[in-house]
This record gives structure tokens, sequence and C-alpha cells, in this order.
């Protein structure tokens, strides 16, 4: 009876023994399952950050920063200054061209609220820019995107109908308020030059508002470089990081590549031309008056800037 007995505590005790095993890893299982749930709710938190930030502050801003963050580019301060009238001879240069106006503006607003605002000089009027707007459409006049001026030099092709380019600017947001309704409603395009890292500071268009016009297919927007920063330096780093953080936000903000260019304040460089070919943008604008756009000097097209006057003053 002993010997069994023996045998009965032996065995009571491995059983113990293993029933205490069965427990540890039982608990060691809990833990690696809390762990790995602990994990899951980090990274859905950290998704759940990303998409608020994407619903609430736009497209893409979440990649944007990351992108931004590496250029170390300092928050812009530029204020566009003063471009006096110019008076041009026109002329024809070699290569494939066509006449296509391409016209520009800053400020659309009431006159005296311009003058309130202590920049009269860069305004057309609202009803002015009706009527400028206006002519287009009797006149028998067919609006352009930049995009698509780009695309006849490049292609060697013609533009139907009476060609012209409408630029806006540096994305004030009295266009959105004042401009804006009129182009809608004679159904001009309209190209916008947005120095991206003044939208949404006061006084400029907020990217919900750029988003709207877009929506609205007589609107498309383009790089002005970040800050509103001269191209006219032999700064090639500053030069390439205006233009890459740029083309970054427009990509993230608006969902398409931007390959079409204008220099702010009008002034170019062998740099900035360079920079522009290296990085595959395909046509760019100057302030340089005349209305002849041709392929060999695409990096440098013209622009003639309007003011209150009917549109007939400037040759249309």
């Amino acid at each position: 009876m002993e010997h069994y007995s023996c045998r009965d505590k032996m065995k009571k005790a491995k059983k113990l023994k293993n029933k205490k095993k069965s427990k540890q890893q039982i608990k060691r299982r809990l833990g690696l399952i809390k762990v790995l749930l602990y994990i899951f709710v980090i990274c859905f938190a950290i998704y759940g950050v990303k998409m608020y930030i994407n619903k609430y502050a736009g497209p893409g801003t979440y990649n944007v920063a990351k992108k931004l963050a590496k250029v170390k580019l300092e928050m812009p301060t530029a204020i566009p200054t003063t471009i006096p009238p110019t008076t041009f001879v026109e002329e024809i240069p070699s290569g494939f061209c066509l006449r296509v106006p391409v016209i520009f503006y800053h400020h659309i607003e009431p006159i005296d609220q311009a003058k309130i605002e202590g920049h009269a000089q860069l305004t057309v009027d609202t009803s002015n820019f009706e009527n400028q707007m206006k002519y287009l459409s009797d006149n028998g006049y067919t609006s352009y995107f930049a995009e698509d001026l780009a695309n006849a030099l490049i292609n060697n092709q013609s533009l139907p109908g009476k060609p012209v380019v409408i630029t806006v600017d540096d994305g004030y947001s009295d266009f959105f308020s004042y401009g804006f309704p009129i182009i809608q409603k004679y159904n001009i395009k309209t190209s916008l030059f947005i120095p991206t890292g003044l939208i949404g500071v006061a006084g400029y268009m907020t990217w919900d508002n750029i988003r709207n016009m877009e929506r609205s297919g007589v609107v498309n927007s383009y790089n002005h470089t970040w800050s509103h920063y001269s191209m006219g330096t032999n700064d090639d780093t500053k030069i390439e990081q205006e233009i890459q953080a740029a083309k970054f936000q427009l990509i993230d903000q608006l969902g398409k590549a931007n390959d079409i260019f204008a220099y702010p304040y009008g002034t170019t460089s062998p740099e900035a031309i360079n920079a522009l070919q290296n990085k595959g943008f395909r046509a760019a604008f100057t302030t340089i008056p005349g209305y002849y756009q041709c392929d060999s000097y695409i990096l440098k097209l013209r622009r003639t800037r309007i003011g209150n006057a009917s549109l007939s003053v400037y040759g249309l």
C-alpha cells in the first residue's frame, strides 16, 4: 500500500507541476496578446491622427509636413511689390511661335477698397474686370489654361479660335470673392500662380477656396514658389527648395502633378532655369510683355500686365 501511495503522491505532484506550468504558459500568452493589442491600439491611433489631419487640415498635410521639414524653409513673409507699367515693341523670335496673349492680374476688388488696403496700384476694379471678361466673350476669344499653351508649343500645334490665357498671381483672397464669380459667369478659364506657403495667411485664399474653384472646371493652379521668392539670385539650394516645397504642397493639397511655373516679380536667372529643367518643368512665365510665345524660350514665356482700361487698349 505504501508503494502505491507513494506513486499516487508522485502523480499528484506531477499534475500540480503541470498545472502550474500550464498557468504560466497561459499568463505568457495573455501577456503576448496584451502587447499585440497595445501595438494595434497605437497603430490605430496614429492612423486616426493621420486621417484627422487629412480631413480637417487638407489632403496630404501629414506627408507634406515631413517633406517640407527636409527642405527647412522658414515661414514666408514676402509681400509682392509694385510692378511698373511697361511699353513694348512686338518682336517675332525664331522657332515655333504662336500669337497667344497671356495677360496677368494680381488683385481684383473695388478700387476704393484697394486704396484703403494700400494696393490700388496692383488692383483691377471689379467692374472693369467684368467688362474685360465680357469683352473676351463678346469678341470670340477662347480661353486656355497655361498648360494648354505649353502643350501646344511642345507639340508644335496651334490653339483653335482666338486664344488667350488669363493668369492671376499670388493667391489673394479678393480673387475668390470678386474675380471667381465673374470668370464663372463668362466661363473664362483662369490659371492661378500660387506661392503655397502664403495660402491660409490673412489676405490670401485658403486651400478650401482653391479646391472649390478647381472643382468648377474654370480654374487651374500652378507653382509660384513657396514664399514668393525672387528667382533672380544665384543661390542654387534656395531656388531648388522654393520650387520643390511648392511642388510638394500643390500635389498634396490638389492631388495632381504640377510642371508649369511663373517667376515671382518676373525675375529669373540661369540657376532658376536650370533648376526648373532638372525638376521636369515644361514651361515658365515671366512678366516680359509680348504676345508671341515660342518654343525657343518656353521657360521664359511672355505675359502682359493688365490695368483698369479696356482690353482693346492692350491690342486684344
